[in-house]
C-alpha cells in the first residue's frame, strides 16, 4: 500500500480535540500513488471548525502527471542522525539508493541531524524523541484524561502516565525542539538556495513483524524506550509537519515487503505526489523494485486464527 501523511491543514478535521496541534492529521492509503492522489483530490479541503484547515488547490490531481526524475535533487538519510534503524535495513536502503540514484540529477547523503536539537547537547531533553514523547502524550490526555484507568489497555494507561510526569517546561522544550526540526529540514529543501527537491529514507528501521508481536522491543540489540520507539524515522518527520509518502519498493533481506519513505517541501504536497507517481513507475519497471503482489493462492486456505487481530488478540503468557 502506498500512503500519505499530508501537510498538516490540507485535510480537515473537525473532531481533533487539540484544534491548534500540527501533530495529528489525517491522510489517505491507496494501491497505487494514482490512487493515492484521487483519493486526496476528494478529502482536501478547509473546514471552519479545524482552525488549522487551509485552502488547498487539488484541481491536478485527478489527472496527476509525474515529474521529471532527472531534473531533481534528492537527498537520503539512513537514520536522520540517530533513529534506530536495524543493520539489514540499511543495506537494503543503500541497495535501493544504488538503484535509483542514476534518475535524479544528483543524489547525496542529507547531510543534516533532525535527531539532536537546538544546541545538539547529549541527553534526551535535546532530542526530537524527547518532543514527540511530549507532545503525543498531550494528545492522550486530551482526550483521555478523565477515563478510568482500569478500562484501558496497559500502553493507553502508560502513555496518560508518562503525561502526567512532564511540566510546563517540557511542554515548551518539545515546542521548541519541534520548531527547530521543521526549520532545519525547510533549510535543507528550500528551492531559492538549491536544496533538496525530495528526501528519502527508510519507512521504518525493521523488518516486518507477526501481528502477534505489540512491538519491536530492540533494534539492532538496543532496547527501545517504549512502544512507538522503533518507528521514530516516521515520527521524526510527523514532528517537522512536512508531507510524507510511504512507497512500496520491493522486499527486504528477509523477504518481507520494504518500503521508501519520500519527504517533500513544506506545504508541497502535489510535488511530492508527482515525484513519487514518476518514482512508482521507475522502480516497477526495474526487477525486485516494484510493489509486492500478495500470492493470492495462498490466501484461499482458511486460516481462521488469523481472521482478525480483534477478535483474536495476541495473549499475554
Amino acid at each position: 500500500m502506498v500512503g500519505l501523511r499530508p501537510s498538516t491543514g490540507v485535510v480537515a478535521s473537525a473532531n481533533r480535540l487539540l484544534g491548534f496541534s500540527p501533530l495529528s492529521v489525517l491522510g489517505p492509503m491507496a494501491r497505487s500513488v494514482a490512487d493515492l492522489a484521487l483519493m486526496l483530490a476528494a478529502i482536501a479541503g478547509p473546514h471552519p471548525a479545524d482552525p488549522l484547515s487551509a485552502p488547498f488547490d487539488a484541481s491536478g490531481l485527478p489527472a496527476l502527471r509525474p515529474v521529471d526524475l532527472s531534473r531533481l535533487r534528492v537527498g537520503f538519510s539512513e537514520d536522520f542522525g540517530g533513529c534506530l534503524v536495524d543493520e539489514d535495513i540499511r543495506r537494503s536502503f543503500r541497495a535501493r539508493i544504488a538503484a535509483i540514484a542514476p534518475l535524479f540529477a544528483s543524489c547525496e547523503p542529507l547531510g543534516v541531524d533532525l535527531v539532536h536539537g537546538l544546541d545538539g547537547g547529549p541527553g534526551e531533553r535535546s532530542s526530537a524523541d524527547f518532543a514527540f514523547d511530549v507532545l503525543r502524550a498531550e494528545g492522550f490526555l486530551a482526550a483521555h484524561a478523565g477515563a478510568d484507568r482500569a478500562t484501558l489497555s496497559a500502553n493507553l494507561a502508560a502513555n496518560l502516565a508518562l503525561a502526567e510526569q512532564f511540566s510546563l517546561a517540557d511542554h515548551a522544550r518539545a515546542h521548541q525542539l519541534q520548531t527547530w526540526l521543521q526549520r532545519r529540514l525547510a533549510d535543507a529543501m528550500r528551492a531559492d538556495r538549491g536544496g533538496f527537491d525530495l528526501v528519502i529514507s527508510p519507512v521504518t528501521g525493521v523488518s516486518p513483524f507477526a501481528w502477534t508481536t505489540l512491538y519491536a522491543e530492540s533494534v539492532q540489540g538496543l532496547p527501545t524506550r517504549n512502544y512507538y520507539h522503533w518507528v521514530g524515522l516516521t515520527y521524526l518527520v510527523s514532528l517537522s509537519t512536512h508531507p510524507a509518502l510511504s512507497l512500496p519498493c520491493g522486499v527486504d533481506e528477509q523477504g518481507l515487503p520494504f518500503g521508501l519513505q519520500l519527504i517533500g517541501r513544506a506545504r508541497g504536497d502535489a510535488a511530492l505526489l508527482a515525484a513519487a507517481l514518476a518514482l512508482e513507475s521507475a522502480t516497477t519497471a526495474q526487477p525486485g523494485l516494484g510493489r509486492v503482489r500478495p500470492d493470492l493462492a495462498l490466501l484461499r486456505t482458511p486460516r481462521p486464527e488469523l481472521r482478525s487481530i480483534v477478535t483474536h488478540p495476541p495473549q499475554a503468557s
